[in-house]
């Protein structure tokens, strides 16, 4: 590989840390000059692709390919500067699909003490402790994936099996008295991931020691080096033993009542009832297969959070369950997913009001009056996977620039939206027209909300707008953009004369901001992208010393 080349794209390759296009120099940082162009790119097409990127089929792009092109991001910017890769994985909006990657491309790759790196060997251990966490702190099953993902990139130094029993043995302390919850649902998961960092033999040997009713001295020992010294809290030291145990498949008098119920559903179907809702079908299919999938949905109600309740609601409504959820617990995108697929209700409208005004609140650029064209054309439809979440993305955007302006019109570019103000995808792309009727209005600013497919006819937008500047009516025009295009490696723009926008999550719509800024000027860029991430890193280090 040439020393001077960006990292191409390799599956299942070892990332390389070359000489970094960007060198930290005593508190501040200097470019290679004959790099500029590559470092702006390749710190933009992160950013496009950490805001939105979701390793799924898109209407456009199947999965490898999107799989591809995010990979090729990740490793071009961690050809630019392996610390600087680090704090952009620990940015405000970063998606769990990235920090997953960033992760395991971080603990992959050797790691030494290099000159010119933004982080010193300590502080990227702190931030890879720090990803980790977070991940933990939502969407657990996440974390483990990122575990799974490990083992099947066969990475098993010391530091991943630190990471990895640290984390699963502390979730006593760590994720709130969870650990036996998640040792049930999601069993196969954590005991993958623990046979990892083990072994066979020594996960063997843990599982066999575990079920004995007498311990050896020997035993004893195996267990205070392999799980006891990772427990924060050793009044958890024999709850974390049964959930091993459990993990592991072993036998042992539980004490546990949700390994209890685990056991005596598949005798009696209601003993399962504070299971996890998935658990429990699970059972009842091996076990009871003549008792009804509905009712699962009525025992596992109070177990069941908020977000299972809303995602299981046809299936409650074919077996004629009624189960309740709370509109506001859930977020924005996933409230308007729901109402496309089901039909609004005035508890949810209310939701999405109260949310998108909140969202607003900490958007940073405000006008006085602003156009809305919105593309709902076919292709905002998703996928299989992702049904409607395109569309839903543009439909929270646009309740969000609706309440930062004092004014505001909403333009769609195909079927036009009912009395609730949800719209269906239908039809090709057609943008340019709507767009000119938006420059009528005179606002101070247009958003173009589209994934940046034009077909009807391809480039009319870019044609149109390019004429509307030189008349010299210099209106801003932004796009935002909720899906990655794979062959672009990032976003597709409909025109160069648009700001580019990419969101996925409206919350945090902050990196779009960032972006801009980069755009204007690369060093400032980079010195607002550390300003957002190192702080954060220096709390962590502080807490750290605060509990020795």
């Amino acid at each position: 590989m040439k020393k001077n080349a960006l990292v191409e794209y390799k599956p299942k390759t070892v990332l390389e840390s070359l000489d970094p296009f960007v060198l930290a120099d005593h508190g501040d940082f200097h470019i290679v000059k004959e790099h500029e162009e590559e470092v702006k790119s390749s710190i933009i097409a992160f950013l496009d692709m950490a805001s939105v990127a979701i390793k799924q089929d898109t209407f456009y792009n199947t999965k490898e390919e999107q799989k591809k092109a995010i990979s090729e991001i990740h490793e071009s910017l961690f050809r630019v500067n392996r610390g600087l890769y680090t704090l952009m994985l620990m940015l405000p909006g970063v998606t769990d699909n990235s920090i997953q990657d960033g992760v395991v491309n971080l603990l992959s790759s050797t790691t030494k003490e290099e000159e010119g790196s933004f982080l010193t060997l300590a502080e990227e251990n702190d931030a890879l402790r720090m990803l980790s966490a977070k991940l933990l702190d939502g969407k657990v099953q996440r974390l483990f994936k990122m575990f799974i993902m490990l083992k099947n990139n066969k990475v098993n130094k010391s530091k991943v099996r630190k990471i990895i029993l640290s984390t699963i043995l502390n979730a006593e302390e760590v994720g709130k008295g969870k650990l036996a919850w998640w040792s049930v649902k999601y069993r196969r998961k954590l005991r993958e991931s623990l046979v990892h960092a083990w072994g066979q033999k020594k996960s063997y040997a843990i599982k066999n020691v575990l079920g004995k009713d007498e311990l050896t001295l020997t035993d004893k020992r195996l267990l205070a080096r392999e799980l006891g010294k990772h427990v924060h809290k050793k009044e958890d030291i024999k709850m974390v033993q049964e959930c091993v145990c459990f993990i592991l498949g072993g036998t042992m008098e539980y004490k546990e009542k949700l390994f209890k119920a685990y056991y005596k559903a598949r005798e009696v179907l209601e003993e399962g009832k504070i299971l996890p809702r998935e658990v429990l079908e699970g059972i009842r299919g091996k076990y009871h297969p003549d008792i009804d999938s509905s009712r699962v949905i009525q025992l596992t109600e109070k177990t069941m959070t908020d977000t299972d309740k809303m995602r299981i609601q046809n299936s409650a409504k074919k077996g004629q369950v009624n189960i309740e959820f709370n509109p506001m617990k859930q977020n924005i995108v996933d409230l308007y997913v729901y109402a496309l697929e089901n039909g609004m209700t005035d508890e949810i409208q209310k939701a999405l009001k109260i949310k998108a005004k909140k969202i607003a609140e900490s958007y940073p650029v405000k006008y006085e009056k602003v156009a809305i064209v919105i593309d709902n054309s076919k292709s905002m439809y998703g996928t299989r996977k992702q049904k409607r979440r395109p569309l839903a993305i543009s439909l929270a955007m646009r309740d969000i620039f609706k309440v930062t302006a004092k004014k505001s019109s909403v333009k769609f570019t195909n079927e036009k939206p009912n009395k609730s103000g949800l719209a269906y995808p239908k039809g090709s792309t057609s943008i340019a027209s709507s767009l000119v009727e938006a420059f009528e209005e005179e606002p101070e600013a247009i958003y173009v909300i589209s994934d940046g497919y034009e077909n009807s006819p391809a480039g009319r937008t870019h044609e149109a707008l390019s004429m509307i500047r030189d008349m010299g009516i210099n209106t801003p025009v932004y796009q935002v953009n909720p899906v990655m295009s794979g062959e672009k490696k990032g976003i597709r723009l409909l025109s160069d004369e648009m700001t580019p926008m990419p969101v996925n999550r409206p919350e945090a719509i902050g990196l779009s901001i960032v972006r801009s800024a980069l755009e204007a000027d690369l060093k400032s860029g980079i010195r607002g992208l550390l300003n957002l991430s190192r702080p954060s890193l220096a709390i962590y280090k502080q807490k750290k010393i605060l509990n020795g």
